[in-house]
């Protein structure tokens, strides 16, 4: 458990520098000259580190521009250090030569860079000492680049315009064209690095995160004076201040026991329960719908609720689309089944072993993966597979991927779920759901082709499991997924209608 919050930390980053991508601050005339513009981060009033915009021109008149953003979160007495770094190299003539980012969450440090010729754009990923390149199609149609955006930005400020839209590329979202719309609301005084600051108000919506709306106070050339997130009601700003202020120490905010939602009963040996039914209440304004896949049946009640009934020993057709789905077999950057190493511990694993069916394969590798990961770790973020597989540390986020990684090695579709289970005690809290990951593999029950759940964090696998979302794994469905698992938070109420149990199971917290 306790994937979450650091995840959704990572959603918001991502977020937050795709939001700011036409607020970054120019470059001084002269050559060399470096700008700076620094903002404090701050998480429900509480600091939590700091972002920093740079540009600079370089001697042969191109523009670098890069947007740094730390953060420090706290689960359970550890400290998560997130570090996203994007910037983009544009040439004297407004041509985008190059795109680049860094993100670091936890131990895991993620290296991508995009270099664009008149035909192709070089992709290249560096990785627990590994690299990858490909040759990738330059994104079609109509796209500005980052001194296009500020341009459009300052015109439309000028002219009065109520509301605005462009597409754009940013390096921490890959090739995909983000579509961004502004909506002016108005305008007010910003009390930033000690003075009042007349600023234009507006909302930022994009299509790289749907559903998720950013609230900024603009100065009359479209900088940034402060932001404005919230996900699942925990409040996320950044806002102008001198570099000192932004610098200082942080006490790294612990968001763990906010996130956990207490059902209106107790269940018994929760790790013995076959077959549960539970009431699902959403807030307001979410859009949260669980899915019906593997071992859960969602049926709607009306707008605000719906009726879950999770049987663990009658899994649930998969649909055509997602049997034919190459991305549940494909290597990703997550999950990379090509990887020699992760390979290598799928051969020895099932060599010189027979077994009945590919569900009892997938069985099997779960237990290789609980055992494999001999340091259950809380601080680490969200590795990919390919360090886990090395490193043997994690927390679910990490038995999740890895599991999915081992399967797809063995020739089985794989996907991950997101979502909650229910454990006795966690984070200082008793008789809770706390935000989950865990997998599916896709082989056939009774001849039919079904997601069947697997769980090598929390085992075995319960029917106090609610799935919230599925992921592919693939690079461009992670960010779409934890958008919706934080838009749940703070979101969701569950009522215990009825449990059913086998013989009683320890609870693993």
């Amino acid at each position: 458990m306790g994937m979450s919050t650091i995840r959704w930390a990572m959603v918001w980053a991502a977020g937050f520098a795709l939001m700011c991508a036409g607020a970054v601050a120019r470059a001084d005339a002269d050559a060399g000259a470096v700008r700076e513009r620094w903002y404090v981060v701050q998480i429900d009033g509480q600091r939590a580190g700091w972002m920093v915009e740079r540009s600079v021109t370089t001697e042969g008149g191109n523009l670098r521009e890069e947007t740094e953003l730390q953060m420090s979160l706290a689960r359970m007495g550890q400290t998560i250090q997130i570090t996203m770094r994007s910037g983009t190299l544009e040439s004297a003539e407004g041509e985008l030569k190059e795109m680049r980012s860094v993100q670091t969450l936890g131990n895991s440090t993620t290296r991508s860079s995009f270099t664009f010729h008149e035909d192709r754009v070089l992709s290249r990923v560096e990785q627990m000492g590994r690299t990858t390149e490909k040759d990738l199609p330059v994104p079609s149609g109509d796209w500005l680049t980052p001194s296009q955006v500020r341009a459009l930005i300052e015109r439309e400020l000028a002219s009065g315009a109520e509301t605005f839209s462009y597409a754009t590329l940013d390096a921490s979202a890959g090739l995909q064209k983000m579509v961004a719309t502004h909506t002016v609301i108005g305008r007010s005084v910003v009390e930033a690095e000690g003075k009042s600051v007349p600023a234009v108000e507006w909302t930022i919506a994009t299509s790289i995160l749907p559903g998720v709306e950013t609230r900024e106070f603009v100065d009359d050339t479209g900088r940034l004076v402060r932001s404005e997130i919230d996900f699942g009601g925990i409040s996320m700003v950044a806002l102008r201040s001198e570099r000192e202020f932004a610098l200082a120490k942080v006490d790294a905010p612990e968001l763990m026991a906010s996130v956990l939602i207490r059902p209106d009963k107790p269940i018994a040996h929760p790790r013995s329960v076959r077959r549960a039914e539970y009431l699902v209440r959403f807030g307001e304004g979410s859009a949260v719908e669980p899915p019906t896949t593997g071992a859960q049946r969602f049926e709607r009640i009306d707008a605000a609720s719906g009726r879950l009934i999770v049987d663990i020993d009658a899994p649930v057709p998969a649909t055509a689309a997602e049997i034919a789905d190459p991305r549940v077999i494909a290597a990703s950057t997550a999950a990379d089944s090509d990887d020699p190493e992760i390979r290598a511990l799928v051969d020895r694993s099932i060599a010189n072993i027979r077994f009945a069916d590919q569900r009892a394969m997938a069985e099997h590798l779960t237990r290789v993966v609980r055992d494999h990961i001999t340091d259950k770790s809380l601080g680490v973020g969200f590795a990919t597979a390919s360090e886990v597989c090395r490193t043997g540390e994690g927390d679910c986020s990490e038995h999740g991927v890895l599991l999915a990684a081992l399967l797809r090695a063995a020739g089985i579709p794989s996907r991950v779920v997101s979502g909650v289970v229910y454990v006795d005690q966690f984070v200082g809290e008793r008789e809770v759901f706390g935000f989950h990951m865990w997998t599916q593999a896709l082989v056939e029950v009774d001849g039919v082709p079904s997601w069947v759940d697997l769980d090598a964090a929390v085992y075995p696998m319960d029917a106090t499991h609610i799935a919230l979302v599925t992921s592919t794994l693939a690079d461009d469905d992670v960010t779409n997924s934890m958008v919706t698992i934080a838009d749940s938070m703070g979101r969701i109420a569950i009522e215990v209608e009825s449990v059913g149990s086998s013989a009683p199971v320890p609870s693993t917290p």
